[in-house]
């Protein structure tokens, strides 16, 4: 198991992730697109980068997810234009990993759906897996939940997933994501509430 935590000068007010993390996992990036960016998600690509300058040694694969090929049809017309998998789908730019992440090394596996798991399934071949990027309730739950079902052990970095439609539904989704995985598969990476959106801090301090 790993489980240390990052020393350094400059960790103090970075990411902090004591979560104990077996030797042969991998880290799943989510759907960290262009499209899928707005006001409430908007600070998840530098956090989920923090995380791996610090802690990417601790998994085997850093793989990275991303929706590609999908049918936009099977999405509500309001959602059109509006931050998530309709838009991340529209076009070729809004499709892109958001930079730093394009830059990382790590596999790239494309889904068209939240529920297109084969791939991923056979690539993790039986190793335990720790999710992390977005969306949490349209995306992340439903994958997290085809992987519990094929036999992986599954663990989602709740405070390294973000949600387009507002905090106040990801802070919904941390019991059901409970409810799903058990309380010790959701695993805390505290993000320092200088890089939340402000409604997000306010949102969190009321709920808890």
């Amino acid at each position: 198991m790993q489980e240390q935590a990052v020393n350094d000068d400059n960790a103090k007010q970075s990411i902090i992730f004591n979560a104990p993390v077996p030797n042969n996992a991998v880290l799943i990036v989510v759907d960290v697109q262009n499209g899928m960016l707005n006001e409430n998600t908007d600070y998840i690509p530098g956090a989920i980068n923090e995380f791996i300058n610090n802690y990417g040694s601790w998994f085997t694969e850093i793989i990275m997810m991303r929706l590609s090929g999908g049918d936009t049809s099977i999405y509500p017309a309001e959602r059109n234009g509006k931050a998530g998998a309709a838009r991340v789908l529209s076009n070729s730019y809004q499709s892109r990993l958001v930079p730093p992440l394009n830059k990382i090394k790590c596999t790239q596996v494309k889904h068209k759906s939240s529920t297109d798991c084969n791939e991923l399934i056979n690539i993790l071949n039986g190793r335990p897996a720790y999710l992390c990027g977005m969306s949490t309730d349209t995306i992340i739950y439903p994958m997290l939940a085809c992987l519990q079902n094929a036999g992986i052990d599954v663990s989602v970095v709740y405070d390294l997933t973000a949600t387009t439609v507002g905090t106040a539904i990801q802070v919904a989704m941390k019991p059901a994501l409970i409810h799903l995985l058990g309380a010790d598969k959701v695993v805390e990476a505290t993000v320092p509430d200088t890089a939340k959106p402000l409604d997000a801090v306010s949102v969190i301090m009321q709920a808890s």
